[in-house]
């Protein structure tokens, strides 16, 4: 079947695997065609029993028996795995699934991370289905799975309305659920909607126009967070002739303290992290390392969102440490966020455990760790194979021809690589960030006009982006344009007051054109927002020397040298500035 017109939206690749059974896409490159085979057009035995020949084999041989031996009897969570490859939004990593097989070795989920996948306190906002959600739930966390509430052929519930919830949140139900008294906890009348667990723990979002699906991350409503940060609430959603407010006040009078509870504080968490507050990365250090209620999910969460930091030592370093986690989706999220650190060269140590994680149990994390490494890893290590294997897999995708391409890229086969991204942006023209990759690529062939070019378009499709406005400044300054310079490193700070290397290179460019005062200005902004790089109390000191400021140029002198005692060129500054 071949490629269908549009956003690449094909059917091949978006809906066929969850929709038949044993599919092979099939993707010709060459062609940009597909020859898509399954075993069974629809959902059939085989896609939650695997291949069945033998047990279709036994029951022509023993009609009617049952105990047959080839069917082997699947675990709970070997059932939530074999349900999470296609009531999950994520990457695949094989297109080979097979039940029994591990999830993580086939596929890569989506967390809350700094997207808007999720809102910050988990619930879902795009069309995510409902696997991380889960996984984010204490029901998860408590050993709860999918065939204790549904049935596995229906998957409809077990039991109906409450009966299912009170099963388990009853005196003597599952161990360590809290029992509820659904009359005194909900204070809406018996029977009502609002007195319907699911309406409030499990509100529905409905997708295409006619598929309402409820949220399994069992969040618990909270107008507050509404106020502050607009996640929607379950009591909004019903009573949608109140405001915010109406429903604080109902819960507060209801529930007092018990509503200033985790669940609300880790949302301001992930909210700050997701603005880059400097107050949010000691809160996500807190979360990687795990605070009581949270399950494993949250940690991967905070590594995952710790990548904005990771240009700092001492994030480097809590990554690091748990790239040997126990839970696979830390370990793989962790490898993700510290693989700018290692491309950079700024991460060796780290690098030295990423490597032992090529050899890691879960594919998952060997891909990541690959990933990472992708400037050095050997291609004939098996890690580097299941990388490229999920690289090829997903290239009829413009963001699998991304992935691609930037891998290439560290190869540095910048040729193949431009081909790669050039065909993602053509099958995706309005995507900023595939403009930007592009513009890199260009950029390191020495396309500099190009690359410009690229990195406007990418601006004008995100001009709220600042690492957009901030490359942008970087060719303008290949192509000596010291104005546009200027101009674009102002946009930067004006969207991302934090970027530090932004303030640092407009105190420079200032510098250059004359305006020392501005300069300095700029130079004590990227000082106050990284004080652990020494380059922006050096480049004050210069300046302030050169200005006969021998006392301010002494002071920001001997900043850079507290900060990095082996930086020669300010030891050296500092005995001159000594001597005067």
């Amino acid at each position: 079947m071949g490629a269908l017109d549009g956003a690449r939206d094909e059917w091949n690749a978006m809906c066929a695997a969850c929709h038949n059974t044993r599919l092979r896409k099939n993707y010709e490159p060459a062609t940009d065609s597909y020859q898509t085979a399954m075993a069974e057009r629809s959902v059939g035995c085989e896609s939650c029993h695997g291949p069945m020949k033998a047990h279709a084999d036994w029951q022509a041989q023993y009609p009617g028996r049952k105990g047959d031996p080839s069917v082997k009897k699947q675990t709970p969570d070997q059932i939530l795995d074999t349900c999470a490859g296609c009531h999950s939004r994520r990457s695949e990593l094989t297109g080979d699934f097979c039940p029994t097989d591990n999830f993580f070795d086939h596929y890569a989920p989506a967390v809350v991370d700094e997207t808007d996948l999720y809102y910050a306190d988990g619930q879902v906002r795009d069309e995510v289905y409902v696997y991380s959600s889960f996984r984010s739930s204490r029901m998860f966390h408590a050993g709860v799975r999918c065939l204790d509430c549904h049935d596995p052929h229906s998957n409809k519930p077990i039991l109906p309305g409450n009966q299912l919830c009170m099963r388990c949140h009853t005196a003597g139900g599952y161990p360590n659920s809290p029992p509820i008294d659904p009359a005194a906890h909900t204070f809406h009348l018996p029977e009502s909607a609002g007195s319907q667990c699911v309406n409030c723990h499990m509100p529905h979002t409905t997708y295409m126009g006619r598929h309402p699906r409820r949220d399994h991350g069992f969040t618990i409503p909270d107008p507050l967070l509404t106020k502050e940060l607009g996640i929607p609430n379950a009591c909004n959603r019903c009573h949608q002739d109140q405001d915010a407010d109406w429903a604080l006040a109902a819960v507060e009078k209801w529930y007092g303290d018990r509503m200033e509870r985790r669940t609300r504080e880790r949302a301001r968490w992930i909210a700050d992290a997701r603005e880059g507050k400097p107050s949010a990365k000691p809160n996500m250090v807190k979360m990687l390392e795990g605070v009581e209620g949270d399950a494993a999910y949250w940690r991967a969460s905070a590594a995952a969102l710790l990548e904005r930091w990771v240009h700092e030592p001492d994030v480097v370093e809590v990554l690091a440490r748990f790239l040997g986690d126990a839970d696979p989706l830390v370990r793989a999220q962790a490898a993700l966020s510290l693989a700018p650190a290692v491309e950079a060269g700024r991460a060796p140590e780290a690098a030295a455990k990423l490597r032992a994680l090529l050899d890691d149990p879960i594919r998952m994390v060997r891909v990541n760790a690959a990933w990472a490494l992708r400037e050095s890893v050997s291609l004939s290590s098996a890690a580097a194979k299941d990388l490229r294997r999920y690289l090829d897999h997903n290239t009829d995708q413009p963001t699998g021809a991304l992935q691609l391409g930037v891998f290439l890229l560290a190869r540095n086969q910048v040729p193949e690589a431009i081909a790669f991204i050039g065909k993602a942006v053509e099958w995706d023209p309005l995507s900023a960030p595939l403009r930007h990759e592009y513009a890199v690529a260009l950029s390191m062939m020495g396309r500099i006009p190009e690359a410009v070019t690229q990195l406007e378009k990418a601006v004008e499709l995100a001009p709220e982006e600042a690492e957009f406005q901030f490359k942008l400044s970087l060719a303008y300054n290949e192509m000596r344009n010291l104005p546009k310079v200027i101009e674009a490193l102002r946009k930067t700070v004006e969207i991302d007051p934090n970027h530090s290397r932004a303030w640092y290179n407009l105190g420079l460019a200032l510098n250059q054109i004359g305006d020392p005062e501005g300069a300095i200005n700029a130079l004590a902004k990227a000082e106050s927002t990284n004080p652990e790089d020494p380059g922006p109390p050096y480049a004050a000191a210069t300046i302030h020397f050169r200005l006969g400021n021998i006392g301010e140029a002494r002071a920001a002198a001997q900043r850079a040298v507290t900060i990095a005692p082996d930086f020669e060129e300010a030891r050296q500054l500092l005995f001159q500035l000594s001597v005067e």
